[in-house]
């Protein structure tokens, strides 16, 4: 009896996670549609240069004008490999920069289809651990209210600052914390 109510669990479980992913692939094609107007337009923001300009040095192998004072490098494979953009600064939004302009070039629309893909891990992130700690219900509600606010919506896009480095590992953070918390129980 025990094992025919563990599989109907599983199944459950399965059905959920296939509707979380649905969802979200459902989300995530809204917010490129309404993202695509603002990839390009307006022009670079100081934030966005000051980021993907280390970025643009590590994947062309060479510095490209001034960068901010007081930001280190080290060579890694004989490129800048940025660490701080500036003293209290670390790089890793410049690192999350880098795979998207290796493979598609350095230009203002892959920085912010860059950005926007960070965003929608952190809103699966999100949503996974929402929907393992309080339901499938609020997991959807909670994906469907991130996605739409605009505040985030254009944070995300045109990030100022370091909001989605720090959304994805605080996201991730929660689904990794919900997550280990349920299998040691």
């Amino acid at each position: 009896m025990t094992s025919e109510a563990d599989e109907t669990n599983v199944r459950r479980r399965r059905r959920e996670l296939s509707l979380v992913v649905t969802f979200w692939a459902l989300l995530a094609a809204a917010m490129i549609l309404l993202a695509r107007q603002n990839l390009s337009v307006p022009g670079l923001y100081y934030d966005e240069a000051v980021f993907a300009g280390l970025a643009k040095d590590f994947v062309t192998g060479q510095v490209h004008g001034q960068h901010m004072p007081d930001h280190q490098v080290v060579t890694l494979a004989g490129r800048p490999f940025p660490l701080f953009v500036q003293t209290y600064l670390g790089a890793l939004k410049s690192w999350m920069l880098m795979p998207a302009f290796r493979i598609f070039g350095p230009t203002v629309a892959v920085l912010r289809s860059s950005n926007l893909f960070w965003e929608l891990i952190a809103l699966f992130f999100l949503m996974l651990a929402t929907w393992r700690w309080l339901g499938i219900a609020t997991a959807l509600i909670a994906g469907a209210l991130l996605a739409m606010d605009p505040t985030q919506f254009f944070v995300s896009v045109i990030d100022w600052g370091v909001a989605i480095p720090s959304f994805v590992c605080r996201c991730a953070l929660l689904y990794f914390a919900v997550r280990g918390t349920s299998c040691a129980n």
